[in-house]
């Protein structure tokens, strides 16, 4: 009895290591490269929540030299503010507090928001898979290298991530023990989380009704007290800021627009493309796998609330169907689903390999199966932080922007990350060269017709700065424009910027001309005539 015993608190011991080695390889390689500047990741909306910051920041007494802090207010007072900027107050909160505005802050708050999640995410799967269920799917949502990349990012979706996986977790248990107190604190979670970004109202809403109308039928589900209050909970936060955005302030009047296409819903290419974001966010293979893992959940109040989790998923991505489909970090509030997915699947098949193995060596075989994946997943998630080093652009995009002409510059290019990062480091905000006009794609064009169109887009620029080349190799007459009529005022190996008022007629020189000098400035290489 006693060796039994014993067995089973080395057991969970054993258990609870693996658990917190696990949290410390999430950690780990999301902290490594952790001041890197934020143009990893969707550089345009980190840098939106990067300008909210610093503008509050500086508002609230943060040092900057005296020309910068009219432009720094400006840019803030511009910045749209579709979310409530509670990410942004907490970053500059946290900039005022050490007396630093550097990037690398709201960085490391988003890591401990996704962390935080992989709690309530592991003690849900345990709860009603077992441990080989609930280790596999708090690896997955640990240690993807793209939930890697995501979870670093300057934005509202890691805290409403980790917010719905409390949230579901506290619906689980309110099932299990309906008190007021439960009830209180599950409404409170889920209107966190709608509020923080309100897509979430897709997900939680739906998981709960599906989870209290099956504990008790739709009559007595509408007659519980303690539903409405959750119910009410959840929602009046982002309906007071809604109301108060649309209807005192203004901020949200018009913010709305242009985001709902059901055109696109008849359209094949927009299934197509959505499943590309699920590939190069989750993979298919195992976004497949989690959903037939779903189906191997015995009938619980986990496997209702993640049904219903799952229709909101469905019904978002028709809500948002251009941005779904386009914009991979609109998976990540399946990641939840997708975990607890694969912790199903794979206890289901970790069962079927010890029954059909010696149980040591079915353990022994697992075991190095599951190491070798997540050692896989941390080398490619620390090569790709790896490969690129941005910390020297920030002083570089603030030189170039003071040669070119300091903030307000008018510019007009087509750039990668739509010019955020110039705009944050050096005050310019290029019109961004779109690739098709009145519903002409660009690259349709003939070379007259080029001509023509630049010389009115361009018109009173300066400047066209060039740093998504594999756009612009879609548009080869418009770069063959550039290079044949305007001299280089600055290259290296991700910015080209050509300037529009030296004509290559007016210096006498041509693309060819043996002349041309390298030389080093800012680190980069710089062409100059």
């Amino acid at each position: 009895m006693a060796e039994r015993e014993n067995k089973r608190i080395s057991t969970k011991v054993l258990q609870n290591l693996l658990v917190v080695l696990l949290f410390c390889a999430g950690l780990g390689i999301r902290l490594y490269d952790l001041t890197d500047l934020p143009m990893d990741f969707h550089p345009t909306r980190q840098y939106h929540s990067a300008v909210i910051a610093r503008g509050l920041y500086e508002r609230w007494g943060g040092q900057y030299p005296e020309e910068e802090i009219p432009l720094i207010r400006a840019q803030e007072a511009s910045e749209a503010r579709i979310e409530p900027p509670i990410f942004e107050y907490l970053t500059a909160a946290t900039f005022l507090l050490v007396k630093s505005d550097a990037l690398w802050i709201p960085r490391l708050y988003a890591i401990l928001f996704w962390l935080a999640g992989g709690v309530p995410l592991y003690l849900l799967t345990k709860k009603h898979l077992g441990f080989a269920g609930g280790i596999v799917g708090l690896g997955l949502f640990l240690l993807v290298p793209y939930g890697v990349y995501a979870s670093r990012s300057f934005q509202p979706d890691p805290l409403m991530v980790s917010l719905c996986i409390f949230s579901i977790r506290a619906m689980d248990r309110w099932q299990e023990r309906p008190t007021w107190k439960m009830a209180i604190v599950t409404g409170l979670l889920m209107g966190a989380a709608i509020l923080v970004k309100q897509v979430a109202v897709f997900f939680l809403p739906i998981a709960f009704i599906a989870l209290a109308w099956a504990g008790s039928g739709f009559r007595q589900m509408i007659r519980n007290r303690q539903v409405w209050v959750i119910g009410i909970l959840a929602i009046l936060p982002a309906a007071v800021y809604n109301l108060y955005g649309i209807f005192i302030s203004g901020s949200l009047a018009g913010q709305y627009s242009e985001r709902f296409f059901p055109e696109l819903w008849v359209d094949a290419g927009f299934y197509i493309r959505w499943s590309n974001m699920i590939q190069d966010t989750i993979g298919l293979p195992i976004f497949i796998l989690s959903l037939l893992g779903l189906l191997l959940i015995p009938k619980s109040s986990l496997k209702t609330i993640l049904t219903g989790y799952g229709i909101g998923y469905v019904l978002y991505g028709f809500a948002f169907a251009h941005h779904i489909s386009t914009h991979n970090y609109y998976q990540l509030p399946v990641f939840p689903l997708i975990a607890v997915g694969i912790g199903a699947a794979a206890n289901s098949l970790f069962a079927a390999i010890r029954k059909a193995n010696p149980v040591r060596a079915g353990t022994i075989g697992i075991t190095l199966i599951m190491l070798a994946a997540a050692l896989l997943c941390l080398w490619e998630a620390r090569s790709t932080l790896k490969r690129e080093d941005y910390r020297s652009e920030s002083t570089l995009l603030a030189e170039l922007s003071a040669e070119m002409g300091g903030a307000g510059t008018k510019t007009i290019g087509l750039m990668d990350d739509y010019g955020a990062a110039l705009y944050y480091y050096g005050f310019i905000l290029p019109e961004y060269w779109v690739s098709e006009m009145d519903g002409v794609m660009i690259s349709s064009m003939n070379e007259q017709e080029v001509e023509a169109l630049f010389e009115n887009r361009a018109a009173g620029k300066k400047y066209f700065i060039l740093s998504d080349f594999k756009t612009m190799e879609t548009q080869p007459l418009v770069l063959e424009y550039l290079d044949s009529h305007f001299t280089i005022f600055y290259e290296d190996e991700r910015y080209r910027i050509y300037d529009l008022k030296k004509p290559l007629e007016q210096t006498g020189l041509i693309e060819t001309d043996p002349y041309r000098a390298l030389v080093k400035n800012s680190g980069a290489v710089k062409l100059c005539w």
